[in-house]
């Protein structure tokens, strides 16, 4: 707007025209006027030009951190992922994925950049913050209460913690740690944010799933055992030392005959719970089917053949 100005004033000035110069009052003004409207609304349009093509950025992000969830299979390692996806969003120095477990805990699960000493767990009732945020449905910031008091107990300046919801409940907490100056949030990011936790939380609803049903079809259904298929993935772990136990119940066929199958099914849970009681951590019973059952004795080398009178004596007493 100078430069037109004075490329319109400058010729006018120097032939001296009373006229002319008077226009250059009215003139000036009316182009200085114009000129900054003009690149007024430039530098508006480059500014939204500059919040789309970052919006763009962050929901093409939000994309790709939903297939990076969908593509993990372990609970651990997906507890990981998330810790590194939050790890990212502003103001994020450090990030806790914490899980629910039972028995009313969290469990740390992943970290991302937090350098302060963690447990292994948090019991929930003992902590009104985490309690605080599993009640909660929004995001709790460090000017909470409970917060502040929380991230003093972590030696963190300032946190803020949010749900990882599944499709019917909260599946555990994700923690991030701050600057001690609050990052201010647009509601596009805070959206972003909110679908980014629920996608994480539905990945790790469904990847509990996957677990239960996978550990579902390794168990016999009525004595709780492993079964075959089971059976066949531990013997291909065996080492030396090791030892294999087939175990088969005699005269089964007359408990069935003489007092029913519901004596007999009763028989084999027995025997699975004496199995329980009996062998040594390490060691595992599994159901083959029928009466047949196998017995893995981690590191038994040559006392396999006397605990296997044992496991026969005791099984004897229980009458």
């Amino acid at each position: 707007s100078p430069l037109l100005a004075l490329a319109y004033a400058a010729p006018l000035l120097s032939r001296g025209d009373p006229r002319q110069v008077a226009s250059v009052a009215m003139v000036v003004p009316i182009c200085i006027l114009i000129g900054e409207s003009v690149a007024w609304v430039s530098n508006r349009l480059r500014a939204v030009e500059q919040v789309d093509g970052l919006r763009m950025q962050r929901a093409e992000w939000l994309v790709q951190a939903s297939v990076e969830l969908a593509h993990e299979r372990e609970e651990g390692s997906l507890a990981e992922r998330i810790a590194r996806l939050t790890r990212m969003l502003p103001g994020a120095n450090g990030a806790v994925v914490l899980l629910l477990a039972p028995g009313g805990v969290l469990e740390v699960k992943g970290s991302c950049d937090w350098t302060q000493p963690l447990p292994d767990r948090f019991t929930i009732a003992e902590s009104p913050a985490l309690l605080e945020a599993i009640d909660a449905s929004e995001y709790l910031d460090g000017s909470r209460p409970n917060c502040a008091e929380f991230a003093r107990q972590l030696g963190v300046p300032r946190l803020g913690i949010a749900r990882l919801d599944g499709s019917s409940q909260c599946v555990g907490l994700v923690v991030l740690a701050s600057s001690s100056i609050p990052v201010p949030v647009d509601p596009f990011t805070r959206n972003l944010v909110r679908t980014l936790l629920v996608q994480a939380g539905l990945a790790v609803e469904r990847t509990r799933d996957r677990d239960a049903l996978r550990e579902a079809t390794l168990h016999d259904e009525l004595t709780k055992l492993g079964n075959r298929r089971k059976a066949n993935a531990q013997i291909q772990s065996l080492a030396p030392g090791d030892s294999l136990m087939m175990i088969d119940l005699d005269y089964f066929k007359r408990v069935n005959d003489e007092h029913g199958h519901a004596t007999g099914d009763q028989t084999l849970k027995e025997l699975a719970a004496f199995f329980e009681r009996t062998l040594r951590t390490g060691d595992s019973a599994y159901r083959l089917g029928g009466e047949e059952f196998l017995v893995i004795l981690r590191q038994s080398g040559e006392g396999a053949e006397a605990a296997g009178m044992r496991l026969c004596g005791g099984w004897r007493l229980s009458d």
